[in-house]
C-alpha cells in the first residue's frame, strides 16, 4: 500500500511541477488545491481499480475526466477543476466494493 501512495505522491508532484513551470494563468493557491484533490482521486482511481468495486470503463472514465481537472487547473480555471474533482470524488467514493 505504502507503495501505491509514494507512486500516487511522486506523480502528483510532477504533474504539480508541470503545472507550475506551464502556467502562467493558475496561481499557487489553485495549484496546491488541485495537487491535493489530485492525489485523493488518484488513490481512489487506483484503489477501486484494485478491489474491481467499479467496471473497467467507469475506472477508465474517473481517469479520463481527472486529465479534464488538471488542464482546468494548469488552465486557472479553479472553480471547474474543483467542480469536476469533487464529481469523481462522489462517484469513486460511493463504490462499495461490489460490481
Amino acid at each position: 500500500m505504502f507503495k501505491y501512495r509514494a507512486r500516487s505522491a511522486a506523480i502528483v508532484l510532477a504533474i504539480a511541477s508541470t503545472m507550475i513551470a506551464t502556467s502562467g494563468q493558475a496561481d499557487d493557491a489553485v495549484l496546491r488545491d488541485c495537487a491535493s484533490r489530485d492525489l485523493t482521486i488518484s488513490t481512489l482511481i487506483e484503489r477501486r481499480g484494485e478491489e474491481r468495486a467499479l467496471p473497467d470503463e467507469a475506472v477508465a472514465q474517473a481517469a479520463m475526466d481527472q486529465l479534464l481537472a488538471r488542464r482546468a487547473c494548469r488552465e486557472g480555471r479553479g472553480a471547474d477543476a474543483v467542480a469536476i474533482y469533487a464529481g469523481l470524488d462522489a462517484r469513486l467514493a460511493g463504490a462499495d466494493g461490489r460490481r
